[in-house]
């Protein structure tokens, strides 16, 4: 089975790309059958702008599966749509003729029949558009816009029924599916052409889904329990958090597949004001959170130790406050230069446990895609002190940013 993603912008449509390509991440693990490999859909505008569409070659996941996945982790904030295919043609008239058998066989092994609907005193169809318009422009920022009419080149849309004025054929036997297509406009022409289908918002028992790109069409029907319909809500996602920034260590602990636990001491280097503290605090055991400033008042729980110092004079407190057993992380999002920032971590390295996780934000200028050249520079600075290393390009990340990880251990 081919799966295709659609994400809120491009970037984010990237870097699924390059989770779904990675087999040492754990966001769409390989190994656990979500895809062999991924591509990026159609023709980008430019390196931000495009159709937002990612491929998942060869998935063997099952969608109740996959959408479990979804729901359970940090990708619920990200992916607005999943379209299931088992199908792939150039041919418009090989489409319609083949979707046409498909809906038959389909209609002929149940009896559906059509919820009657009295519009303006007759029979009819209702169309109703519903969906999300996803951001234009390419934006992190951008939020997800609902909306019940208008048109876009750019989304999916999901069709109920809708009668122009006339008299209609009270329809019987036809099959109710809910279309799920990109571009949105295609769910039109696609209802007008399958005279045997009854187009549905909610009361549907199959989905058809289609997408036109790249010169082909990739389409599919399946159970309509299968569709994946939870809104995309990133805000919804850092509602327990004094700031969105917490959704990087939410996310970047899941795709190392590194398991927080109450028996854990953190260490949070540049704390102020406590969004990365008040995640770990809901986690592990204790967060020594280092910094002058003040934390947020909501961060200071019974398990956060504020030092405020700066983390060169605070030895004493850091060793005692560990139990001395160092630390299990050893975390920091300072807005610093990408190689000041490893600077400041590195003399730190030491309190880190053997097998501790260092999580470090690089805040970079410009939005290029390749930091290779400047990541290549941070991993020699840690090159004595980790064994594994990896720069990672995270969903939460803003665009300027990524994310550095790191275990420690003997070379």
């Amino acid at each position: 089975m081919q799966v295709v993603l659609q994400a809120g912008s491009q970037l984010h449509a990237l870097r699924l790309q390059l989770y779904a390509s990675s087999p040492h991440l754990q966001a769409l693990p390989q190994e656990r059958g979500f895809c062999t490999a991924a591509e990026e859909l159609g023709t980008l505008e430019s390196g931000h702008r495009g159709p937002c569409l990612v491929l998942l070659n060869d998935c063997k996941v099952s969608p109740e599966d996959f959408n479990h996945h979804i729901l359970s982790t940090f990708l619920r904030g990200y992916i607005v749509r999943v379209y299931w295919f088992e199908h792939v043609t150039s041919s418009r008239t090989e489409l319609l003729s083949h979707l046409n058998m498909l809906i038959q066989q389909h209609t002929d092994s149940s009896c559906h029949s059509t919820q009657d609907r009295d519009l303006s005193g007759r029979w009819g169809k209702e169309y109703l558009m519903k969906d999300a318009l996803l951001a234009e422009n390419g934006s992190e920022d951008t939020p997800l816009h609902h909306l019940s009419s208008g048109s876009s080149s750019h989304g999916d849309s999901s069709f109920h029924d809708k009668s122009k004025e006339g008299c209609l054929e009270k329809p019987r036997g036809k099959l109710k599916v809910r279309l799920q297509t990109y571009p949105r406009n295609f769910a039109e022409s696609l209802a007008e052409e399958l005279t045997d289908i009854d187009c549905q918002l909610h009361d549907f028992s199959q989905s058809l889904y289609a997408l036109e790109v790249d010169g082909k069409y990739r389409y599919g029907l399946s159970s309509g329990a299968e569709m994946y319909l939870a809104p995309c809500d990133r805000e919804d996602l850092a509602k327990d958090y004094i700031a969105r920034a917490a959704l990087k260590l939410e996310e970047v602990t899941q795709v190392c597949g590194f398991n927080l636990n109450k028996d854990m001491i953190a260490m949070d280097l540049g704390a102020s004001p406590g969004a990365w503290t008040q995640f770990l605090s809901k986690h592990i055991h204790r967060v020594v959170a280092v910094d002058p400033a003040e934390l947020n008042g909501q961060v200071l729980q019974h398990n956060v130790t504020h030092i405020r110092k700066l983390a060169q004079d605070a030895t004493e407190e850091l060793v005692a406050w560990s139990e001395g057993k160092g630390y299990d992380l050893l975390v920091c999002d300072v807005n610093r230069h990408p190689v000041e920032a490893a600077k400041l971590v590195s003399p730190l390295l030491p309190y880190l446990k053997e097998g501790g996780l260092l999580v470090l934000t690089l805040k970079f200028h410009g939005r290029g895609r390749d930091k290779e050249q400047k990541v290549d520079e941070i991993k020699g600075i840690f090159r004595k002190a980790l064994t594994k290393t990896d720069c990672i390009w995270l969903l939460a990340n803003s665009i300027y940013e990524r994310t550095f990880v790191g275990i420690k251990g003997k070379q």
